[in-house]
């Protein structure tokens, strides 16, 4: 990898572990919200579902503005934006201004995903581009829940969302200066794909595309939905009274063991999706994280922690894959908006799950969440199947990327 594009990835992946990091902080410091404003597990489910349906709903035009006006213009519109919308969050008193906090920060968060995926698609080396990316993005995903969950016990929620918030204006800063010498709409070494797209591709929407995306989105209605109570879930069945900590920070720390292990996934994914066949990887990947989601909705101290963190290791495993597979399934000058597409549904309308599961969590209870969320991966695998046997029937030069 060259060292212009080496310094590109290192800022997007910094920037996919801040992404990652704010989307997480309301998970980390539920418990004390739901203290605070007195509201049940659907209400803050609700929250949840606005945030990251407006993480997905802006992913759709983000794809294809970045077609058209440059990925690093929108990317740096994502670092100052989702800063400002944090330190408004910190500022809210009422239950709607949260709301419409946590909206406008999803808003601006989702710009961040279908851009710097289309302009790493283009790198010589996306593969591993894809996985040294995600890997840092999955240490924010990581490690926020434990940073939040701290400052939370320490000084109130409020105080969570102005530490990221002050990342956020630092690698703002550091992009705009990368940007400058590159130019920060796209200008350089991938103008022709990010600015002035070489053809027009209206049809690009195709049955193994649109099949992809729904497993996607199968995908991201199970990760937020996981996500949103796994902080909570974890506080209250990992027992760790030698410590002396309170379920706040025990969510966090153990959230945060399960996820770090995602880090190693994500690396591997993109080593290895490059490498061999990427369907068969999805499918074999996909199917792998059955059996922990059902171990989390059973188990309890050190056997959950480790099904949670084998859950994580697949899931993010298989988001590089996923993504290198996209890539194949689309042109140069649709990249963009198939990326945009993918991750409206993965954020946008897998978003429900929040308040879905914040539902089943008040009707009946948090480990059936997880009960739940393992019957919408038997529909993932299912879809799986589908997806690759289409693929092995179309001709290798479809396959290899068009």
């Amino acid at each position: 990898m060259k060292a212009e594009e080496g310094r590109e990835v290192f800022l997007l992946g910094l920037s996919h572990a801040l992404v990652h990091g704010y989307m997480l902080i309301y998970p980390a410091v539920l418990v004390l919200i739901m203290k605070e404003f007195r509201v049940g597990y659907f209400l803050l489910g609700l929250l949840g579902t606005i945030s990251n349906f407006a993480f997905g709903l802006g992913a759709l035009p983000a794809g294809f503005l970045s077609d058209r006006l440059g990925a690093r213009r929108l990317i740096f519109l994502y670092l100052v934006g989702s800063s400002l919308s944090a330190l408004l969050i910190s500022l809210s008193t009422t239950f709607l201004q949260l709301a419409l906090g946590l909206g406008l920060l999803g808003l601006f968060c989702s710009l961040y995903h279908p851009c710097s995926l289309a302009l790493l698609s283009h790198f010589q080396e996306r593969g591993k581009a894809f996985g040294i990316v995600g890997a840092l993005g999955n240490i924010g995903l990581a490690l926020s829940p434990l940073l939040a969950g701290y400052l939370a016990s320490l000084r109130g929620w409020r105080s969570s969302f102005p530490s990221f918030s002050l990342v956020g204006l630092l690698l703002a800063l550091a992009y705009l200066i990368h940007g400058r010498k590159l130019g920060i709409g796209g200008e350089g070494r991938h103008r022709e794909t990010l600015l002035t797209p070489a053809r027009e591709d209206n049809g690009f929407l195709t049955p193994a595309l649109i099949l992809l995306v729904c497993i996607q989105m199968l995908a991201g209605f199970s990760f937020q939905g996981a996500t949103t109570f796994l902080p909570t879930y974890l506080g209250r069945r990992v027992e760790m009274q030698l410590l002396g900590l309170d379920p706040v920070r025990i969510g966090g720390l153990m959230a945060s063991i399960s996820l770090i292990i995602g880090v190693i996934g994500q690396y591997l994914g993109g080593y290895w999706g490059q490498k061999s066949e990427p369907e068969r990887l999805y499918l074999f990947l996909i199917t792998a994280t059955l059996p922990s989601l059902l171990a989390v909705g059973s188990s309890r101290n050190a056997i959950l922690v480790l099904s949670a963190a084998t859950f994580a290791f697949f899931y993010f495993f298989a988001q590089p894959v996923g993504n290198i597979l996209l890539a194949s399934l689309t042109s140069a000058s649709a990249r963009g908006r198939g990326y945009g597409i993918s991750f409206f549904f993965s954020f946008g309308i897998g978003s429900m799950a929040a308040s879905f599961c914040g539902l089943v969590a008040e009707k009946i209870s948090l480990s059936a969440v997880f009960y739940c969320l393992s019957l919408v991966n038997c529909l993932q695998v299912a879809l799986a199947i589908v997806l690759r046997g289409m693929r092995r029937k179309a001709p290798s030069s479809l396959r290899e990327g068009r």
